[in-house]
């Protein structure tokens, strides 16, 4: 059993020296830290990208509020992330999947957060898993109409199919939002298409008239769809702590 005794990075080895049958084990290391406050970092969606393009809103915040460092972990060597009054992209000019990392290093009450990772393709304008807007999406399947517009009756807006990849002529095809409760906490599983050029955010109300971002924790991200229909599935975590009166959404917005 540990105790401990303050706050900071404690390390715990185990090993075995093994006996007359047995060899010695590998020793095995593992670390964690001890602080008044866990965090977590959301890092919004990102969009496969046009080769060379530049100024690629980033939207990447901390539960804690602290400030988050992103960089290009995997990417064209003149990839880059600036961050002046928030974070950009300069995706760089080859053709190939791009890894960007979030981190925030914790302070002297706050842990560090789990980095992050974000993947997305670097492609050519004219490649069938390209970004594309809503209009152009809209022609593909010869509809019109606004973002609120539901063109097979299905309950799901034809903006957040165009979101989510699906089809929106064919009221079978949709992928909705689902959320599940889970030990005191929502649990959204939010499908995501790379070729859609959209704001995903978490947003939480008292009232149900004024809404803000909230910054989910970001479970996991799983990767399907296909070549020219490629998804992301993300799993977002809010804790419905000590205000149960607390409502949370799903918003999808237009870059």
């Amino acid at each position: 059993m540990l105790t401990f005794t303050g706050k900071g990075t404690v390390r715990v080895s185990a090993n075995q020296s093994g006996d007359n049958q047995y060899a010695p084990a590998e020793p095995v290391m593992r670390s964690f830290v001890i602080a008044d406050t866990l965090q977590h970092i959301f890092f919004e969606p990102v969009a496969n990208q046009i080769k060379g393009a530049t100024g690629v809103v980033l939207h990447v915040v901390s539960s804690s509020g602290l400030p988050v460092a992103v960089q290009v972990l995997s990417g064209s060597s003149d990839s880059i992330v600036t961050d002046t009054s928030g974070f950009e992209l300069a995706v760089g000019s080859e053709v190939r999947e791009v890894v960007l990392s979030a981190t925030q290093a914790g302070d002297g009450d706050t842990a560090p957060a789990v980095e992050v990772l974000m993947r997305f393709q670097v492609v050519e304008a004219n490649a069938v898993n390209a970004p594309r807007s809503f209009a152009t999406w809209q022609a593909v399947y010869a509809i019109s109409g606004d973002a609120t517009n539901d063109s097979d009756s299905d309950g799901v807006s034809d903006f957040q199919e165009y979101a989510s990849g699906s089809d929106p002529t064919d009221p079978d095809s949709s992928t909705k939002v689902s959320v599940v409760r889970v030990d005191g906490a929502f649990v959204f599983t939010v499908p995501v298409s790379l070729r859609a050029l959209v704001d995903v955010r978490v947003k939480e109300s008292l009232t149900l008239s004024a809404w803000t971002d909230a910054a989910p924790e970001l479970l996991e991200i799983l990767q399907t769809g296909s070549m020219d229909n490629p998804l992301q599935v993300f799993r977002l975590r809010v804790s419905m702590g000590d205000a149960l009166s607390n409502f949370w959404k799903v918003h999808f917005g237009a870059q």
